[in-house]
């Protein structure tokens, strides 16, 4: 099975969709888990998705887009040796790890706009001309804030990576600003027009700045989950000198931005009124790049195989019993 996704055709991108089915299956046969501490924006652009079965549908969807879109990030700005369209899969093979990610929530939604915005990113890349693309990036960091305010530490992200991969003028740091504040102010626009701007400013924004709820359940799926995470991070910190060795100056500063997102991620946890588990989706994202780029160092194709077989059977195995 690995050895189709090693290769980058279109008709093999649409085969990550049933592979998504298959990861994600446990989410047609398990109840869905309500997500807590939900924005205003989120709830009114899922308010059609009450049904389980539709948003499950709905997630996984979103889960196809956002690998699809992972691989066209790494293909494009070459930050593997080989092209593949293993990042994507290993994206969906991450966020089955726990059948807490499996419901549609904020972060699958922040996650997409989050890997969009960094696409718009590293196309700015010593580009003469990019003022356009600078604010698309800060506007759809905005975007995702509004879905799920944690992700406005990642507007910190985007600002290191701009200094990182430009000269970043005067001018472009300003659009880049107004780049964020645009959604905030059509946001707070409509709800003034509502009469409700008072309540939702402080149910978003204001509440958020307050020590965070933890959700003390320790069950199984949360222990497996998060020593998973903690092992990612320590494979993430350990392999950086492989990860960019070989690799040109431009590939490596484009994946020293995945290092970022890791790390603005951490400043996202003062900022969810409930954390839970599923704000480790976040992480998935440089995670799946990384760990692809691991998984490729194992030359022989029985033994990929054989390790993709056991991934896949334990995340199934652990959904199930």
């Amino acid at each position: 099975m690995i050895a189709i996704f090693k290769n980058n055709l279109f008709i093999n991108s649409l085969l990550l969709l049933p592979y998504a089915i298959i990861i994600h299956v446990a989410s047609f046969s398990k109840d869905s888990i309500p997500s807590t501490d939900l924005s205003s924006f989120y709830t009114f652009l899922t308010r059609y998705l009450d049904g389980n079965l539709i948003s499950d549908i709905v997630s996984i969807v979103f889960y196809f887009i956002s690998a699809v879109m992972i691989n066209r990030l790494v293909i494009k700005n070459r930050m593997a040796k080989d092209i593949t369209l293993l990042p994507g899969l290993f994206f969906i093979l991450c966020t089955g790890v726990s059948v807490k990610f499996l419901s549609l929530n904020p972060f699958i939604l922040g996650n997409f706009l989050l890997i969009w915005a960094m696409i718009e990113l590293l196309s700015c890349y010593k580009r003469p001309n990019a003022s356009a693309t600078i604010f698309n990036v800060s506007f759809l960091i905005g975007i995702s804030s509004l879905v799920e305010f944690s992700y406005i530490t990642f507007w910190i992200m985007g600002f290191i990576g701009m200094l990182i991969l430009r000269s970043f003028k005067f001018k472009e740091r300003l659009i880049y600003f107004i780049g964020l504040l645009m959604p905030f102010m059509f946001y707070a626009v409509y709800h003034y027009w509502l009469g409700d701007l008072n309540t939702v400013i402080q149910n978003d924004f204001i509440s958020r700045f307050s020590i965070p709820t933890i959700d003390l359940t320790w069950s199984r799926d949360h222990v497996l989950i998060l020593s998973i995470v903690v092992l990612l991070l320590l494979l993430a910190i350990f392999s950086y000198g492989s990860q960019t060795s070989k690799k040109t100056i431009q590939a490596q500063k484009k994946i020293d931005i995945l290092y970022w997102v890791l790390l603005c991620s951490l400043g996202g946890l003062i900022l969810c009124q409930y954390l839970t588990v599923s704000y480790l989706l976040i992480t998935m994202i440089p995670f799946s790049i990384l760990l692809s780029n691991i998984f490729l160092k194992i030359k022989n194709a029985m033994t990929q195989e054989l390790v993709h077989l056991c991934l896949v059977g334990a995340i199934l195995m652990h959904h199930f019993l």
